[in-house]
């Protein structure tokens, strides 16, 4: 889902390539509408360099960053992919610089576009915007000039290879990451996460036993007098957390899609241990998932994965290296009201995602 992200400074802001002509006003109101990410507080250094044998690979090389990795960029589109980085040319593998990044751990797949990049179309002014490793379709030039888009730059990708730097890629016609006028008029995150709200809170919900709670925070009932008439009894709110995650549509449906996680309560006890398989969608293109009972403070810490028999493609929901990224769309709610998710490590070299109870 979309977020704003406080930038600590002007170096920092600079470091990742950015200029202060690529940005555009927003009023307050809409900046309202975007949930709250982390703070970006250390500056960014990527570079490209060519191996040997022709090989165009993104390093991460910043000093002031646990772990150096770079990742191979596919045939024929480096010049799309260090654009989007903010990088103007790549280091020749003889270099001293160049020897050095190509000895940092490789990681498997290929390098996507930067969140943010605008993908546009070679022959007909058709537009893309990069969210989430999501290439999500702006539908005309009318929605696209409504998003202040327009004096930003671009990076011009062939059809053939938007599916090469993106987890999936936006069809309005087909109903998928789109921005159409309806999410324009909704107003900045609704792009992300609109469209799930009200799904959010459809899916049968997985109950908290009271009884894991400590006694105290488990709410006695008043014996009512004997003489006295009894009131109808008020219900009392229960809370839920509902998610809904979409993985790349490249492979959808798929063999199936599961969730798997443990909940703490907000006083550091467990309401119940890691779970493998919570719920699982089988030929499916989307999971729900819905918890019933939760309190503010309590934390769900969980994973997604999915899988297609067809070509043996499993995958998760969270994927590394860091910065981490999402693929595909996930979003959470409490009583439908969106709620951000956090990426974290899971000190095994992957990462799972971390939802707060508000």
């Amino acid at each position: 889902m979309g977020r704003k992200h406080r930038i600590e400074n002007e170096s920092v802001f600079e470091s990742y390539g950015w200029s202060f002509d690529q940005t555009i006003e927003v009023s307050p109101d809409e900046l309202s509408c975007y949930l709250n990410g982390s703070s970006i507080a250390q500056s960014e250094c990527y570079r490209a360099v060519r191996d040997e044998s022709g090989a165009f690979w993104l390093a991460y090389e910043c000093a002031n960053h646990d772990g150096r990795w770079r990742q191979e960029i596919p045939t024929g589109l480096h010049w799309e992919v260090m654009e989007s980085w903010g990088i103007e040319d790549y280091e020749p593998h003889d270099s001293g610089l160049g020897q050095e990044l190509l000895g940092y751990q490789p990681y498997t797949g290929f390098a996507r576009l930067r969140d943010g990049t605008i993908i546009e179309e070679e022959a007909v002014p058709e537009y893309w915007v990069v969210n989430d490793g999501v290439a999500m379709h702006v539908e005309g030039q009318e929605i696209f000039h409504a998003l202040g888009l327009d004096d930003l730059p671009t990076v011009r990708v062939p059809a053939w290879g938007r599916p090469l730097l993106t987890f999936a890629v936006g069809s309005c016609k087909e109903s998928f990451a789109c921005i159409d006028d309806e999410l324009v008029r909704r107003c900045g995150a609704a792009f992300f996460a609109g469209d799930f709200v009200e799904d959010l809170a459809t899916p049968e919900p997985i109950f908290i036993d009271e009884e894991d709670r400590p006694d105290d925070e488990v709410e006695e009932e008043d014996p009512t007098p004997e003489d006295e008439p009894e009131d109808e009894p008020e219900e009392d709110h229960v809370s839920v957390l509902a998610i809904v995650y979409n993985p790349p549509a490249l492979l959808a449906p798929y063999d199936y899609i599961e969730l798997s996680g443990e909940y703490m309560l907000a006083d550091g006890s467990y309401g119940f241990l890691w779970t493998t398989g919570l719920t699982t969608e089988l030929n499916a293109s989307v999971l729900h998932f819905a918890l019933s009972g939760v309190e503010s403070g309590d934390t769900l810490r969980f994973s997604i994965e999915f899988y297609d028999a067809s070509t043996g493609y499993l995958n998760w929901a969270c994927v590394p290296p860091a910065p981490f990224a999402t693929q595909g769309f996930l979003a959470a709610a409490v009583d439908a009201v969106p709620v951000p998710i956090t990426l974290i490590s899971n000190g095994l070299g992957g990462c799972e995602d971390f939802v707060t109870i508000p």
